[in-house]
């Protein structure tokens, strides 16, 4: 059976079970949060486990990073923008994804450089 302590503004505490609860509702306070917020602006630790580096590790690599092109800090939070970091990633490597920005070619410039190719073969 499950027991619960509620005390009610000076009312003494009192054992609630599922079978006696008050009717009216009791009074919870707001220190918990309704809706869970995934943050876009993390601090370092953070955006150092991204990365797959614990806080001293990131704080010692970041100069490097740095000057491969990461994305610095906001000024007044000192946050890192979780997107910009994960665009980052992926600019390292942009032959592996399927988005790399370049688009469709157009297949006349293809068919003309086949076409040369051939006359100049045989």
């Amino acid at each position: 059976m499950i027991r619960q302590q509620v005390s009610v503004g000076k009312i003494r505490p009192r054992t609630i079970t599922p079978t006696n609860r008050p009717s009216a509702p009791i009074i919870c306070t707001m220190s918990k949060l309704r809706f869970r917020v995934e943050p876009r602006d993390v601090p370092p630790p953070v955006a150092g486990r991204r990365l797959g580096l614990g806080p001293a590790q990131f704080a010692e690599a970041l100069p490097n990073l740095f000057a491969r092109g990461f994305p610095r800090p906001d000024p007044d939070t000192g946050n890192f923008d979780m997107q910009a970091i994960d665009a980052w990633c992926d600019g390292r490597h942009p032959h592996l994804l399927r988005d790399n920005g370049m688009g469709a070619i157009d297949a006349r410039g293809v068919v003309r450089d086949r076409i040369a190719q051939l006359r100049r073969q045989g």
